[in-house]
């Protein structure tokens, strides 16, 4: 079973993160990101993966700038959280990637499948 955040606790991230109370831009997006999480491609006879999710999770809230501000900052932490709390740890061999990756999603540089590739490339699958 996968782990999803819920809205009320992303909240509560944002909060701690960003030092503000949330000011949502476009909210639907972050709904319907959540909503791809617990229910995956619709009609689609194939399970959703954690990749797909978590690329879904990330460009959402950066690409399509679900709060005023720190979107990039969320997108990142948020996805770090998901990917920790269903089994992998979120290790890029260059700590700037980490800066630069979102900025890249942000400018909308990356396809949803190279978004996944770049999470499967710095995850590692935690022992149980």
């Amino acid at each position: 079973m996968i782990w999803i955040p819920s809205l009320p606790l992303i909240e509560i991230i944002y909060e701690k993160q960003i030092g503000i109370s949330v000011r949502y831009s476009h909210k639907e997006y972050l709904e319907s990101a959540l909503d791809f999480l617990k229910w995956g491609h619709p009609f689609s006879q194939n399970e959703t993966s954690i990749w797909d999710k978590v690329a879904v999770l990330i460009r959402n809230i950066v690409q399509f700038h679900v709060f005023i501000g720190g979107c990039k900052r969320i997108g990142i932490h948020l996805s770090y959280v998901f990917l920790r709390k269903n089994g992998y740890l979120l290790n890029p061999q260059d700590p700037e990637e980490i800066f630069r990756f979102p900025m890249a999603v942000a400018k909308g540089e990356l396809s949803l499948e190279e978004i996944e590739n770049w999470f499967k490339k710095h995850s590692l699958l935690m022992k149980k």
